[in-house]
């Protein structure tokens, strides 16, 4: 149980499961649209790096994983793996240095090689969604740590990483002849239960389905675009002020 409040959240995600024959029809078909999307692309440099990892003579398993991580594209890539090979009910792996265990790490490179970030158009929005994703990771993951054991970081860095799940359709062009799929918050909950995500991803989006309660992983998320955007308003003036005031004739 997560804050107290893991009960109510799965009954929910129950609830949202066992509602599905109730759909509309537009919606059957962002369903139905959901459910065969093509592969993540991960950023070049993450998989250059992971692949000298797998190469030393002793693989560091933390370095690989952080490495991974570190990565919206491949994180997605290797949970999306095991879910395909473990189901997404009892056997749902929920932490990707299991994921990294079971399937090996010749695997998981490889799965999360099937698509790199290109030259196009859509490049320069891809990494920068993929930089946020991994600031706001990181920073959800300090403020659960700073909570003195009340949040799993590990689970709270998850939870930052895809909290822009539902936008990657639009982002990687998919949705492009599919349908709109304007409801980001319902497009990430059936993307994080079709890629058999961790338990805390597809609680984060239950809680955009409702409202009247405090929603502890929406809150964290919150916070960490707070501090998010001091970081980067500390960045600019440390920026400003090593910028000399005069100029020397």
């Amino acid at each position: 149980m997560l804050f107290g409040g893991g009960k109510v959240l799965n009954k929910k995600l129950v609830e949202i499961g066992s509602g599905r024959h109730a759909l509309s029809d537009s919606q059957q078909f962002e369903r139905e649209f959901l459910q065969h999307l093509p592969d993540v692309p991960a950023l070049p440099e993450t998989l250059l790096c992971m692949e000298l990892e797998i190469h030393e003579q002793v693989v560091n398993l933390g370095e690989f994983t952080q490495l991974l991580m570190g990565d919206l594209g491949a994180t997605l890539q290797v949970f999306r793996l095991a879910g395909n090979e473990y189901g997404s009910a009892g056997g749902r792996l929920n932490r990707i240095q299991d994921c990294i265990s079971d399937l090996g790490l010749q695997a998981c490179l490889d799965v999360a090689s099937k698509r790199t970030v290109i030259r196009d158009a859509r490049k320069g929005a891809i990494i920068d969604a993929w930089i946020h994703a991994r600031s706001i990771a990181k920073h959800c993951a300090l403020w659960a740590e700073a909570t003195s054991g009340t949040m799993n970081p590990e689970e709270a860095y998850l939870v930052g990483l895809f909290h822009e799940l539902g936008q990657l359709p639009a982002l990687l062009g998919w949705a492009q002849n599919g349908p709109s799929l304007a409801d980001q918050a319902c497009v990430g909950l059936w993307m994080a239960e079709e890629w058999a995500l961790p338990r805390c991803v597809r609680e984060y989006f239950c809680e955009g389905q409702t409202s009247g309660s405090i929603h502890p992983w929406s809150v964290i998320v919150d916070v960490a675009h707070q501090l998010d955007s001091m970081s980067d308003l500390e960045s600019a003036v440390r920026n400003r002020l090593r910028q000399p005031s005069y100029s020397v004739a």
